[in-house]
């Protein structure tokens, strides 16, 4: 589906106007760090980590959705997107941001940093309650590689009946082919895809096929939201498209929404923007149906 810069047609069970979608509303408090921050343990064999924690409850009241947020920064960096968290804690939503480590040239991470990231989506929803979250309505959310990493961590939650099933996913221009992003000259998405896996993409790439997401696709995988910009230079739209197509022969309820004209993180101007009202407007529209 495209997102048109004339309408907006994405209300589950309905339609929008783009005067009625991203005219500015009601903003998002001007406070943008986390409430809390605390860590978690190693899982196993994986490191241990923080978590920033927005939209803390005591533990008692009512119980809110979760987010789990798996931030994007081409996996070598931590690109903060604190204003679009804040509006989902302002918005009901008790927010869960896990850290994890970060590839560097002599440390490539594609080989752990998805089983850490599992392992600390399910110790936030393990402990979720103790911020006023309530763990059996739980979605993953993540952007660019955290998008990527999001995904296959929601797929492997819903295998074999997990009891950590999240409700949803939500994707914004992830980089689910990491050979596709490797193929990339722009925006130095080359070379972090290649830091990441530690590899070559024409030298190993069954290195660069284990670290991309659709091979943990499933018929039992979560509902799916993945908001793409149509000129992104950084993943490439197809790469995403034919994640998409393989997802829908498989069973899963993907939807797929196409921004014309936006490149790679279309949304990180800033509360205000275009860009955010559109990624947080879609986002919540998707979860009201879904969690």
């Amino acid at each position: 589906m495209t997102v048109s810069t004339m309408a907006v047609a994405y209300r589950y069970g309905g339609s929008v106007s783009i005067a009625q979608a991203l005219l500015p509303g009601p903003m998002s408090s001007e406070k943008t760090l986390p409430d809390l921050q605390v860590s978690y343990p190693a899982q196993g064999e994986y490191p241990s980590g923080e978590v920033e924690i927005y939209g803390a409850q005591p533990e008692g009241r009512a119980m809110r959705p979760v987010i789990v947020d798996i931030h994007g920064g081409g996996w070598n960096q931590d690109a903060h997107m604190p204003a679009t968290l804040r509006w989902f804690a302002d918005h009901g939503y008790l927010v869960l941001r896990p850290s994890y480590e970060l590839a560097t040239p002599q440390h490539p991470t594609a080989d752990s940093v998805p089983g850490q990231v599992l392992g600390a989506y399910r110790w936030c929803v393990e402990h979720a309650a103790q911020w006023g979250g309530d763990p059996q309505r739980v979605v993953l959310f993540g952007d660019s590689a955290g998008g990527g990493l999001a995904l296959s961590a929601a797929y492997r939650a819903a295998e074999d009946s997990s009891p950590f099933r999240p409700q949803a996913v939500v994707a914004l221009y992830p980089t689910v082919d990491v050979n596709a992003v490797a193929r990339v000259r722009t925006l130095g998405a080359g070379n972090a895809a290649r830091e990441y896996v530690g590899a070559d993409e024409d030298k190993n790439p069954e290195a660069f096929e284990r670290a991309s997401s659709s091979r943990w696709i499933h018929r039992g995988a979560p509902r799916t939201l993945i908001i793409q910009g149509e000129h992104d230079t950084f993943v490439p739209p197809d790469s995403v498209e034919d994640f998409v197509k393989e997802a829908r022969t498989s069973g899963v309820d993907v939807k797929l929404v196409r921004v014309p004209a936006a490149d790679h993180a279309f949304d990180s101007q800033g509360a205000g923007s275009l860009g955010f009202q559109l990624v947080t407007t879609v986002t919540e529209s998707f979860l009201l149906s879904s969690i």
